[in-house]
């Protein structure tokens, strides 16, 4: 699959879909959105932040920093600078119906989701590797991501 026709589909999917939560499993940032089919996830094993009115909220580098009452085995636990951010973040997403509002990807697989009030989350590979950075899926059905042809 092209970029431009992998841009099409993620567009496809992803608008107006709403944001439910966000988390990790190990270093894979998991962003999960309900969409027209139910429960659309994103898995992200590249940089990414979501940044809102200038301000990051949370970013992938957050799994690195362990809170100051975390043991040796914070990151195992849950317990690091990530973890807090998104369970504040979860708490707000709650409250609000944040509808994807605006999706974009750049030829080399940037892909930016946007909700109301300035709410972004940035995916940016940034490795020449051959290695997959995201993808985007329901659970019974079709996974796309990028690079495209490694999906």
């Amino acid at each position: 699959m092209a970029v431009d026709e992998l841009a099409r589909v993620i567009h496809d999917l992803m608008e107006g879909a709403v944001l439910r939560s966000v988390g990790r499993a190990a270093g894979t940032g998991i962003v999960k959105l309900f969409g027209t089919e139910g429960e659309l996830i994103i898995h992200i094993q590249c940089p990414f932040r979501m940044v809102r009115d200038g301000r990051i909220l949370v970013g992938s580098a957050d799994m690195n920093f362990s809170l100051e009452s975390a043991g040796d085995d914070a990151f195992d636990n849950f317990d690091t600078l990530y973890d807090a951010r998104v369970c504040d973040i979860n708490e707000i997403v709650q409250k609000f119906n944040l509808e994807v509002s605006g999706v974009s990807l750049d030829g080399a697989g940037g892909l930016v989701l946007t909700w109301a009030e300035e709410l972004f989350l940035e995916i940016f590979p940034n490795s020449s590797r051959e290695t997959e950075a995201w993808r985007v899926f329901y659970l019974d059905g079709a996974h796309y991501g990028y690079p495209p042809h490694l999906i």
